[in-house]
């Protein structure tokens, strides 16, 4: 690896999860009709993620999760509005991702301690190019292996027309650091038609190739790892969709959330699915039951999911990040202001690696995003 920021894992992976910039030409069409909006001019909507994260353990050569490091309050949340029409059409995505750990022993140096990270990215509704974002990571204060503190909390903040960005880290060093950053420094942007990985969830759902099969790829320059590796090349980025012969899975979610599936005509009017009516009594709920594009897991509700496995790049090491999209031909709406919306991202889970011992590392952590609440509607 080339140079990093003396920084834990944790703080890698969110880095990762809310820090990047992605650069380079879209390769597919993106959806004329958005998936956080169809057939709507005006667009709210609010999605909310229980956030998990496990310790990894090696158990007869195998990894495997260990112990639950995170309390119930761990979240992932993302609103979204959009408005406007033809070339002025934007959406503004502000998110916020809040670790906090367990105090116990498995948690070892993040033990108690809290993480979080917002942002807020703007961004047009027709090209997906974006416009500016700003991030704010707040991290706790650590101890290094020499026993001394440190703390990587940062601000950022990029203008994707002046192809510029700035980050300032927000907690000054002591003498006896033994890491040190400048106050502010520039970040150049490299030209061309760039993505913001605050909007890449929403950028996923948009492009019109991820069905079964199907696949999309684009480069991705991260800033703050830019400035961690002292370098400024381009990551890499795949997005690919399981083969049709393999393509869903059935995903446990609230039950509330079967309210929300819709069927659409082909007019393009929402209506209520057809295929709940066959949906068997509460008092006596069928195990694994699977009707339609819904099912019963246990007693739990369930709905068709199209796992997408996201390579960050090819010179990261494990697996890909994986995605669970509902299917492509299933359509939501919530209350009588909803929209209707569709390719919800329903999980998403990763694995962070320890490089410490080389340059394939061991499993550390495996996160797990799971949708919880989820709301829309018409925008003012």
């Amino acid at each position: 690896m080339i140079k990093k920021l003396t920084i834990t894992a944790i703080c890698i992976a969110l880095l990762f999860s809310l820090a990047a910039c992605a650069g380079g030409a879209a390769a597919t069409p993106f959806s004329s009709e958005k998936p956080w909006g169809m057939f709507a001019t005006y667009a709210y909507e609010r999605c909310e993620y229980s956030v998990k994260v496990y310790a990894r353990a090696k158990v007869d050569g195998k990894w495997t999760d260990g112990g639950l490091l995170t309390t119930e309050d761990s979240r992932f949340c993302q609103t979204l509005n959009a408005s406007g029409t033809g070339k002025n059409a934007v959406a503004t995505v502000d998110s916020t991702l809040l670790i906090e750990w367990l105090d116990n022993a498995a948690a070892a140096e993040n033990a108690g301690k809290a993480d979080k990270v917002s942002s807020t990215v703007t961004f047009s509704t027709v090209t997906m190019a974006p416009v500016n974002s700003q991030k704010t990571a707040e991290f706790a204060t650590r101890k290094d292996a020499d026993g001394k503190d440190y703390n990587n909390s940062y601000t950022l903040a990029v203008d994707y027309d002046k192809l510029a960005g700035q980050i300032e880290f927000t907690q000054k060093k002591d003498a006896d650091a033994t890491k040190s950053h400048p106050v502010k420094k520039d970040i150049p942007i490299k030209p061309g038609a760039k993505f913001d990985n605050e909007q890449l969830f929403y950028l996923l759902r948009a492009y019109k190739s991820l069905v079964p099969g199907g696949s999309a790829s684009f480069n991705v320059a991260n800033p703050v790892e830019n400035y961690a590796r002292a370098d400024s090349g381009l990551f890499s980025m795949s997005a690919t969709a399981h083969e049709p012969s393999n393509a869903y899975r059935y995903l446990p979610v609230g039950d509330y959330f079967k309210d929300f599936i819709y069927d659409v005509d082909v007019g393009g009017t929402p209506i209520p699915s057809l295929a709940l009516e066959t949906e068997p009594k509460a008092e006596d709920p069928p195990k694994n039951k699977i009707w339609g594009d819904y099912a019963l897991e246990g007693d739990a509700f369930a709905v068709k999911c199209m796992p997408v496995l996201l390579r960050l790049s090819e010179t990261e090491p494990g697996p890909a990040h994986i995605i669970h999209f509902t299917d492509p031909g299933l359509m939501f709406k919530t209350g009588a202001d909803g929209i209707a919306t569709s390719k919800l991202i329903v999980r998403y889970e990763y694995t962070v690696y320890d490089l410490s011992n080389g340059a394939t590392g061991d499993e550390q952590f495996r996160y797990e995003y799971t949708l919880i609440d989820y709301s829309t509607r018409r925008g003012a």
